[in-house]
């Protein structure tokens, strides 16, 4: 059978000594010690032989011993020196280091147990994160959708309390049902709904400022929704006439506003860039163009500036759209004189302090268009008592104010008051008169409205009327 070295190859060669033929006895080798192909590996042995335990041949074990008698397990030594064998000595065989290796199935399993630690830790924080989200967002969705979920229920207010509630322009049914339910008018949006599609009113509910009674039946408010506001507290009501200081007071009075803030507001130069019709004015006076109209403010903290505006504005919409080129034209035409659209607004407001009728209004513009086109003066109480903000008496008439029209030929400074659309009308287009005197008297008790064209007839109206020296002559 083939030896160890036959099947370990050509390499055993160099690890053997070579033995004498025929000789039994083995030889040392001197300069090193018998060695094997692999320390670490188990011994090859010829088959059929058992392996002692261990992977370590037991000492004296026969098969380490010279094979006697054969040489058919021997390779040749090379060179010249006689073939032997190399004898495996016990004691030169070392055992392997008891060092347990571990193969990769369990470095595979622990392994994995490393990884399963980590992958559960990092999952533990996942599972923590996810959870406190959900919570964040529950919290978040549980507050934002409380309101909704109580949306019906009754503000605890006392019933038969007054409040106001102010409707914006545009609101529908059930934006007046939460501003109803949130003053606490009422305390179900469904009934109030259900009474407006009762009584088929939803395109019949008007914006505005409303007060209200807490604890009320939701009819009597539809009821009162389509009827329309009736708060009159932030509404403003501006008559013809009035100066920027009385309309100052009555600002004050409705709207709470204080009459001097309105007064140091109402400065010409601070609105005539949206308002060019103002680029006319005299003293920076915003005197005739406070518009006459009612304004509503209720429900909003309006200031003397929005006031103003307001009323600009409406000015604007109002008198913008007269014919003041054609008026001015034709005046030009029938006095000789070339006028301004400020002139004609000085000339209504004349008008709208003397004037006492539709029918007095073009009249008292034909006498003091005549008497400027004669080169006389106007000749106005009016105008004086402007400055003295009441009558007007003969130690007035001498003063040298330029609001003194007995003294002072042609306009005042700026007009006396704002006048109405109609004596705006009734300065554009005069009626077609040569008087140049007028005595008008509307005390309650006497209606005199006489016009006459010479001095002479003046005084003579005044004696029929009873007067003996003081008169409303102009």
């Amino acid at each position: 059978m083939p030896s160890i070295d036959d099947r370990n190859g050509s390499g055993a060669h160099a690890r053997h000594a070579a033995h004498a033929a025929g000789s039994g006895a083995p030889r040392q080798q001197a300069a090193h010690a018998p060695r094997f192909r692999n320390a670490g590996a188990p011994i090859r042995r010829p088959s059929g032989d058992a392996a002692p335990a261990g992977n370590v041949a037991p000492a004296g074990d026969p098969r380490l011993q010279p094979l006697a008698g054969s040489t058919s397990n021997a390779r040749p030594a090379t060179g010249p020196s006689t073939q032997q064998f190399e004898t495996l000595n016990s004691s030169t065989i070392q055992a392997p280091q008891s060092v347990r290796v571990l193969d990769s199935h369990e470095r595979s399993v622990r392994a994995g147990q490393a990884d399963t630690a980590a992958d559960t830790r990092r999952k533990t924080f996942i599972y923590a994160g996810i959870g406190a989200l959900a919570l964040v967002l529950f919290l978040g969705m549980f507050f934002f959708l409380r309101p909704l979920w109580h949306k019906d229920a009754k503000p605890e207010v006392e019933k038969g309390v007054e409040v106001q509630v102010v409707v914006p322009d545009g609101a529908g049914g059930q934006q007046i049902a939460e501003l109803l339910i949130e003053a606490g008018v009422i305390d179900s949006a469904s009934a109030f709904n259900s009474e407006v599609n009762s009584q088929n009113a939803e395109m019949s509910l008007k914006s505005g400022s409303y007060k209200f009674v807490t604890g009320m039946n939701p009819k009597n408010v539809v009821r009162q929704l389509v009827d329309g506001p009736n708060d009159l507290s932030g509404k403003l009501t501006v008559p013809e006439g009035l100066t920027v200081q009385k309309t100052a007071d009555l600002v004050e009075q409705t709207l709470g506003i204080p009459a001097a803030d309105f007064v140091a507001a109402a400065k010409a130069s601070s609105y005539v860039g949206d308002y060019p019709f103002l680029s006319e004015v005299n003293d920076d006076s915003l005197e005739g163009y406070l518009c006459p109209k009612t304004y509503d403010f209720s429900g909003r903290n309006a200031s003397a500036e929005d006031v103003i505006r307001a009323m600009l504005a409406q000015w604007q919409t109002d008198f913008g759209g007269l014919d003041w080129e054609g008026s001015r034209a034709t005046l030009q035409q029938r006095f000789g004189i070339e006028f301004s659209n400020y002139d004609i607004v000085r000339m209504a407001s004349y008008i709208e302090r003397e004037a006492t009728t539709a029918e007095d209004r073009p009249l008292v513009s034909s006498v003091f268009y005549n008497r400027m086109a004669a080169g006389m003066a106007l000749q106005s109480d009016a105008t004086m008592s402007y400055v003295t903000g009441g009558p007007v008496t003969s130690e007035d008439l001498q003063s040298a104010s330029p609001y003194n029209t007995y003294i002072h030929k042609g306009f005042t400074p700026t007009p006396i008051c704002t006048p109405s659309i109609e004596c705006l009308q009734a300065a554009m287009d005069p009626a077609y008169t040569n008087y140049l005197f007028f005595y008008i008297v509307d005390d309650g008790e006497r209606s005199i409205h006489e016009f006459t064209e010479t001095y002479d007839e003046h005084l003579g109206v005044i004696d029929a009327a009873g007067q003996s020296g003081q008169s409303e002559q102009e």
